[in-house]
């Protein structure tokens, strides 16, 4: 199978619910970071294994990368486990090894540790029945550090994360012979102060003029990198629709304040109103796509099936994977990665 495009997503509900509901996954190999299952009354740990289970409906016959959270408030003590290095990682590679039955075509990320080198061989060595592995490493400077460490790399997809910025990274030489390229990073913002704008997304255009002839494409999927908490006010009904015109990629957004005399229902109704006004979310004619079409029954019906910020960040994460994928796929200067 042939890939080319790489979004980095985490298993949390509303990006879950983006990439279920794709019309069309083939060349999408998604890297997935694990994070806990719903805390309840009958699941007070947050289970990783009842997330794996929830994982099985999408993602038992595709590839995908596994790799898991690092950020506190999206993982337990389980994962925690998986990332301490003591002998080889062993608590990790005993996970993915359970779970290879299940998902026939997991692809596990190298968990590294620059000061626990022999750990990150060991667990190489130890991951050896998995045909391709991953190994994920931040892009910044300390990157050709970390490479030397990296002996056998026929089988490992490197993966360079630069979060939210955009690296000139000095690999020289230090990037040959790995299995695949895959260079991740994202310009979706933070926080949007404004009511209503246009988001430029650099990446794509990056990528296309200076990084096409050596990385794979990835980002994460129209979000921001790393989760955060929202203010003491709460959210703000919000509708983004993302738009993929030549190398330029934006995302058109709007918002609306409830108040006495609107409603949650009343408000996202207003906001995909005013969009639809726009001439070229109009032209954007996907109406085969999940998030578009719930997008549209708001816009031209009034009809609101999901009130939740969560709904609302799948409907534009859906609309954007379904673009970018066909995008990529359609690129002459991009690179692809057979597996």
């Amino acid at each position: 199978m042939e890939y080319f495009y790489f979004p980095a997503l985490k298993t949390r509900s509303s990006e879950l619910r983006a990439f279920s509901k794709l019309e069309n996954k083939n060349g999408i190999l998604p890297i997935l970071a694990l994070t806990k299952s719903r805390i309840s009354k009958n699941n007070l740990t947050g289970s990783i294994d009842k997330k794996m289970n929830e994982l099985k409906e999408d993602f038992k016959d595709i590839y995908f990368i596994l790799d898991v959270s690092t950020e506190e408030s999206l993982i337990n003590n389980e994962i925690r486990d998986f990332l301490s290095p003591n002998d080889g990682f062993k608590k990790w590679v005993e996970f993915v090894k359970k779970y290879k039955k299940d998902f026939k075509n997991l692809i596990p990320c190298v968990h590294f540790a620059p000061d626990n080198i022999d750990d990150v061989k060991k667990q190489i060595l130890n991951l050896d029945e998995f045909e391709t592995l991953a190994l994920r490493l931040p892009g910044d400077e300390n990157l050709n550090e970390y490479l030397k460490i990296i002996d056998d790399r026929k089988k490992i997809i490197l993966i360079l994360d630069c979060l939210d910025k955009y690296n000139e990274l000095n690999t020289a030489n230090d990037i040959k012979h790995f299995k695949g390229l895959i260079y991740l990073a994202s310009s979706f913002p933070k926080t949007l102060s404004e009511n209503e704008g246009k988001i430029k997304l650099n990446e794509q255009e990056y990528y296309i003029k200076e990084l096409s002839s050596k990385y794979c494409y990835g980002d994460y999927g129209c979000t921001y990198p790393i989760r955060y908490d929202m203010k003491a006010r709460g959210w703000i009904p919000r509708i983004d629709i993302p738009v993929i015109n030549n190398n330029e990629a934006v995302v058109y957004y709007k918002k609306n304040r409830t108040d006495e005399v609107t409603s949650t229902e009343e408000a996202y109704i207003k906001i995909a109103q005013k969009l639809w006004e726009n001439e070229i979310i109009r032209k954007l004619n996907i109406v085969d796509n999940w998030g578009y079409k719930f997008f549209m029954d708001a816009a031209k019906y009034g009809t609101i099936f999901g009130k939740s910020p969560s709904f609302w960040i799948s409907v534009r994460m859906n609309i954007y994977m379904s673009l970018t994928l066909n995008k990529m796929k359609n690129l002459v200067e991009a690179k692809s990665l057979e597996i």
